[in-house]
């Protein structure tokens, strides 16, 4: 992804940007509750546009894990890389599990 001005201006145009502690919700479009930004043609995830434009460069893992429980924040200290065994292992612990157990 191509990080420019404009692309910068235009996201954070998108986010409710609150103290440096606090969650910074996207207010775009979203997918399951994670914000989704078009950048360089393609859809992305808000969050890991946020970490580029913080980092200038991807996050060096596959996720771009939340450490608050915010689908929707895209703060960059709120954010952390990580594999996705981690990022299952803390939907578990958060208790966020998608899948579902039906009893007849």
């Amino acid at each position: 992804m191509l990080v420019t001005p404009e692309l910068i201006e235009r996201f954070w145009g998108r986010v409710r940007v609150l103290t440096p502690d606090e969650c910074w919700l996207w207010q775009g479009a979203t997918n399951g509750g994670y914000g989704v930004f078009m950048a360089s043609g393609e859809r992305w995830y808000a969050h890991r546009v946020s970490w580029v434009i913080a980092h200038g460069t991807e996050s060096p893992e596959p996720c771009t894990r939340h450490l608050c429980n915010a689908r929707g924040c895209v703060n960059p200290k709120h954010l952390k890389p990580g594999t996705h065994a981690e990022n299952a292992a803390d939907r578990v612990r958060r208790q966020r599990e998608t899948r579902r157990v039906v009893l007849s």
